[in-house]
């Protein structure tokens, strides 16, 4: 067996491993995310957090602390591989929950909000 042919054969068998490792890991992310509705809400809040739907850019240097946390966020969904059509769907019904949920939650109620004046202070 020749140097080439032995190199070939031990880099197939790293890709291999290094495509196993990877499948595990990103089956690891999809059970954390999707197999209770805590994790939903999780990967919903962490979305929001990372401002994943809006616009990253500020005009000033907060537009890289913006761009640092959309890499965060972006890194997940690949590890957790929805990456493709179908995981952006998934991304889409989460928002949707966790968006019905805050409204649900939320404890403003702008009938009962009384109007606040100068002469109050």
């Amino acid at each position: 067996m020749d140097f080439f042919t032995h190199y070939e054969k031990e880099r197939a068998l790293r890709r291999k491993a290094e495509n196993l490792d990877f499948a595990r890991m990103q089956a690891d992310w999809q059970g954390l995310f999707f197999d209770s509705e805590r994790g939903m809400r999780v990967l919903g809040d962490m979305l929001t957090f990372c401002d994943f739907f809006g616009t990253s850019f500020t005009g000033n240097s907060t537009t890289f602390f913006n761009e640092g946390l959309k890499y965060f966020i972006t890194m997940i969904i690949d590890l957790a591989g929805l990456d493709n059509p179908q995981g952006l769907v998934k991304i889409a019904h989460i928002r949707a929950a966790g968006q019905q949920r805050r409204a649900s939650e939320s404890h403003y109620c702008p009938q009962n909000e009384k109007e606040e004046t100068d002469d109050q202070f």
